[in-house]
């Protein structure tokens, strides 16, 4: 009876576990320029635009803000962007997420310094 109980409470939890994933961090394509040299850490976000983190940010935190643009991007998590006019925008303008370890660091001096696009969605 007391098994019963428990898988009665703890099944539903199941259905509200935070999902994994799934994303993986690269080494970063990009090391030839100048404003993205800096950083060591790479992740494409559902193909529409990319993360760079510096050596320094957690593996873990890298991970974690992929996959919460992820979400914002693909709320029914079926692996394609919901919104085509937004996939297309952040594709046409390279976007990207850099992630720095602290504010007004070199490498965040180098990327301001040295970036001349207008796809940034965000600094962390």
């Amino acid at each position: 009876m007391k098994k019963a109980l428990a898988l009665l409470f703890f099944i539903p939890l199941l259905g509200i576990a935070q999902n994994t994933v799934c994303f993986t961090i690269d080494s970063n394509p990009n090391f030839g320029d100048q404003a993205l040299a800096p950083f060591t850490k790479y992740v494409d976000v559902l193909g529409c635009f990319s993360i760079y983190a510096e050596s320094t940010i957690s593996d873990e935190k890298v991970l974690h803000a992929a996959a919460v643009a992820a979400e914002l991007l693909d709320n029914n998590e079926d692996g394609i962007v919901d919104d085509p006019l937004i996939e297309a925008q952040l594709i046409s303008e390279n976007a990207l997420m850099p992630i720095f370890f602290q504010d007004g660091n070199s490498a965040m001096n180098t990327f301001a310094n040295n970036y001349n696009g207008d796809g940034v969605s965000a600094v962390l």
